[in-house]
């Protein structure tokens, strides 16, 4: 076979071949971030009937799915009043929010549980906020509760204002269909203002 010799190519189709190297660029690729759910009830334990709100927040979500004991299509953050129903049973609540980036769920649970009372009783103030003022315009007591949750009490909500105006006197109480768990009860006192005082100290009771 005759020897061949490859011409080197000319400088035209040199041109043109750094030409198309050039114009070649990367293209730059966005990672898109999968959505995060946060979800929680409060209270965690009813009594039979009694309802519980579960909170719910996500970042980076399209859209959200209820599943569980619960359904429907939810905001990216909301809540939302539940019945558990009758006692004993526990509910589950899950929320599902997608995004490109993929999808998440997180679970809540609710236990309606059998319900007890608890009384509780105190003595009240005699004088104003500097323990030398004598209280002359005491209007009640506002009584607030909280789970115990690891060892901890929080966050405390109101449940109960008494109208009562007798400064120093024994108050007495009986708070009914509360559900099983430790609960965290303080008191405040309030004046005929508007004006509170700070909170009593802690007590707990449970609730079998």
């Amino acid at each position: 076979m005759p020897n061949r010799t490859l011409r080197q190519p000319s400088a035209p189709l040199m041109t043109t071949l750094r030409h198309l190297l050039a114009s070649v660029t990367l293209l730059s690729v966005t990672a898109v971030a999968a959505p995060t759910v946060t979800i929680s009830a409060n209270p965690a334990n009813v009594s039979s009937g009694s309802p519980s709100t579960p909170t719910w927040s996500s970042t980076e979500a399209t859209s959200c799915a209820a599943s569980g004991d619960w359904s429907g299509i939810k905001a990216a953050s909301g809540n939302q009043s539940v019945i558990a129903g009758s006692a004993p049973v526990t509910r589950t609540y899950t929320l599902t929010c997608s995004s490109s980036g993929g999808a998440v769920s997180q679970s809540v649970t609710v236990s309606a549980q059998t319900a007890g009372s608890i009384t509780l009783m105190w003595d009240g103030p005699t004088t104003d906020a500097d323990n030398t003022t004598p209280l002359t315009d005491l209007a009640g007591y506002r009584i607030y509760r909280a789970a115990q949750t690891a060892g901890a009490c929080g966050p405390f909500s109101q449940i109960l204002q008494l109208i009562h105006t007798t400064p120093g006197s024994s108050v007495q109480t009986t708070l009914t269909n509360v559900a099983a768990g430790t609960h965290c009860f303080t008191v405040t006192a309030y004046d005929t203002q508007g004006g509170e005082s700070a909170v009593s100290n802690q007590l707990l009771e449970t609730i079998n």
